[in-house]
């Protein structure tokens, strides 16, 4: 702002008359005043507005100033609102694309699922067969062990069997021809190899009894044990009750012996010889006990038995039967005759 002066002009002051009177004197000097007065407002009032223009030149620039920093801070604003929108639209598009592989995410596990389901069925259905393959392999191979198994055993058996019925049918023979000691050592032989065979027990019991010089505890011991391995055996029973006899034992254990004899022979349809002697024996024990209608009774029975084969077309029954049958007809008239 251009700076307002005021100019005076003293030739005016110059031109009032010298010669006038007081009052013109007063007026230049008031004129004077007013002027040095004026002057010096003019220039009191100077500075307020140089100093004014100064600060609004200086204001200019502050405005100037403010408008740069107001277009800077626009600028800036549209800036960063152009960052936020693609700040925005890049969350956008990793919110969708986080939406998209999160869905794809849900698919591929929801697969991954079924995936493991029918893999769960699959391995269920393997397991299943897995089994059952293993246990058909195992009951097939305890099968195919236990038929081995079963083979062996019928080996050993059927070479067991050959030899026990080479060893009896040698013994058999051996006695046939009355070679008594060496029938009993070939159904020894057949006892080491089966200790349960009964036929060469009973055998056994029979032989030691007929020995020249009779072993009764051993003969006692194979028809007992021939008795334990077949309850059915009758002849074990009467060889059994003869060498208890031949010891002297009681009659009424030995009674016991033939009478379960008896009975098993009669169960078993044994031959008439057999049980006509295991009657006649129990009618012995009956008389040496000194009941003499048990023992007729049993005497009769022997007969009917002795009687049936007394005339067998094979000479050797028949000549047994009558042996025994005259037997019991001597042992009858002692039990019939009344003492003196």
């Amino acid at each position: 702002m251009a700076k307002k002066t005021v100019n005076f002009n003293s030739k005016g002051i110059d031109k009032l008359p010298k010669d006038k009177p007081i009052f013109y004197k007063i007026i230049k000097k008031r004129m004077l005043v007013t002027l040095l007065f004026a002057c010096a407002y003019t220039m009191l009032m100077s500075v307020p507005f140089a100093i004014a223009e100064d600060k609004g030149i200086e204001q200019q620039g502050y405005l100037k100033e403010m408008q740069l920093l107001r277009r800077e801070v626009f600028e800036f604003r549209d800036n960063l609102s152009n960052r936020l929108n693609q700040v925005q639209q890049n969350q956008q598009l990793q919110k969708e694309s986080f939406n998209s592989v999160e869905e794809f995410y849900g698919k591929t596990m929801q697969n991954v699922n079924l995936a493991l389901q029918g893999a769960n069925r699959a391995t269920s259905l393997v397991s299943l067969f897995a089994i059952i393959f293993t246990g058909l392999t195992f009951i097939l191979g305890f099968w195919g062990v236990r038929e081995l198994w079963a083979i062996k055993k019928l080996r050993a058996d059927a070479e067991k069997n050959i030899k026990l019925a080479k060893h009896i049918n040698l013994a058999y023979t051996y006695m046939q021809i009355n070679l008594i000691t060496q029938a009993k050592d070939e159904f020894l032989k057949v006892v080491e190899i089966d200790e349960e065979n009964e036929v060469a027990h009973t055998q056994l019991g029979y032989i030691f009894m007929s020995l020249i010089r009779p072993d009764t505890q051993k003969s006692k011991y194979h028809s007992k044990r021939a008795t334990e391995i077949n309850r059915g055996n009758y002849v074990a029973y009467l060889n059994l009750g003869v060498v208890m006899n031949r010891m002297k034992e009681k009659q009424e254990d030995i009674l016991t012996v033939y009478l379960e004899g008896e009975k098993v022979a009669i169960d078993k349809m044994a031959d008439d010889i057999t049980l006509g002697k295991l009657k006649l024996f129990a009618g012995h024990c009956y008389k040496n006990l000194g009941k003499n209608e048990k023992a007729k009774d049993k005497y009769n029975e022997a007969k009917i038995y002795f009687e049936r084969q007394e005339n067998n077309e094979i000479l050797d029954i028949s000549k047994v039967a009558k042996r025994w049958l005259k037997e019991m007809r001597e042992s009858y008239i002692i039990v019939t005759k009344k003492p003196e």
